[in-house]
């Protein structure tokens, strides 16, 4: 895996955290395909260290919602 930090920014705005969370899920979909429970695994520590978790995790489904291409 290959993480490119060139547009990197600082934000604590919950849209931006739910991006970032949908951009994981799309990763982990397209190196692991068929392994839903890896991205299951991943939320569950995501929720024990981030404060903010539920909230993120609502709004990175609303973000899915509104995707104009799948």
């Amino acid at each position: 895996m290959l993480l490119d930090f060139g547009l990197a920014g600082r934000s604590d705005d919950v849209e931006d955290f739910g991006v970032d969370l949908h951009l994981v899920e799309r990763t982990f979909e397209a190196s692991h395909p068929g392994r839903p429970e890896l991205f299951a695994a991943f939320l569950e520590g995501y929720h024990a260290r981030h404060a903010k978790a539920a909230h993120v995790v609502r709004r990175m489904e609303d973000i899915k919602g509104r995707a104009r291409y799948a």
